[in-house]
């Protein structure tokens, strides 16, 4: 049975959420999940993983920067 409604704005902001506290392959998990019974809730959930896997590479990224300018500065 296929139920073809869009993610509501609550369940959006609770995908990204998680994803970005979690981990974006929660993201992944709902898609797999959704994407037979409801293709238009797994392909949003799709797009919201993506987003926030971007916002993850960034973050981690300049945590990662930070780090490496801590060790060099503060190892002189």
């Amino acid at each position: 049975m296929t139920m073809n409604r869009p993610l509501s704005s609550g369940e959006r902001a609770l995908i990204f959420f998680g994803n970005l506290c979690i981990t974006p392959l929660l993201g992944l998990i709902l898609y797999l999940v959704w994407k037979d019974q409801s293709p238009l809730k797994a392909q949003q959930t799709c797009t919201l993983t993506l987003i926030s896997l971007a916002v993850w590479l960034v973050l981690y990224g300049a945590l990662f920067v930070l780090g490496v300018l801590g060790s060099i500065v503060g190892g002189s």
